[in-house]
């Protein structure tokens, strides 16, 4: 897709909607109803300057069960991975990735918008 992402905001920006639209998208899908939260994490500075490094490129809090969704786009990993984390007795699914996996996170995404149904 954009591999020079985090030299453009334009670019940037377009990711970020990517995967919005994917949320959005399963969200609808599923027809679930469950409030979220997004972005979860900041993604700017305290001036409103973005970080624009990937991380996270997106974020989601199911406002009810506190599970987190937060998504890794960087070069620093050699494949697609998913990371479980307790954060404050709440699970956190890390998906991280290069440019080039970003079509692999639809399904762990759907995936994780159903499991927030129990």
């Amino acid at each position: 897709m954009h591999t020079d992402f985090l030299e453009s905001p334009e670019k940037y920006k377009l990711l970020e909607e990517f995967f919005l639209k994917i949320f959005n998208d399963e969200i609808k899908d599923q027809k679930f109803r469950a409030e979220f939260t997004t972005p979860h994490y900041s993604a700017h500075y305290a001036d409103g300057t973005p970080f624009m490094d990937g991380n996270p490129i997106f974020s989601a809090k199911n406002t009810v069960t506190g599970n987190i969704l937060r998504i890794v786009i960087t070069e620093d990993v050699s494949k697609y991975a998913k990371n479980l984390n307790t954060i404050d007795d709440f699970e956190e699914l890390c998906l991280v990735m290069n440019i080039s996996e970003i079509g692999l996170a639809r399904q762990d995404i759907s995936s994780w918008i159903a499991q927030q149904k129990t």
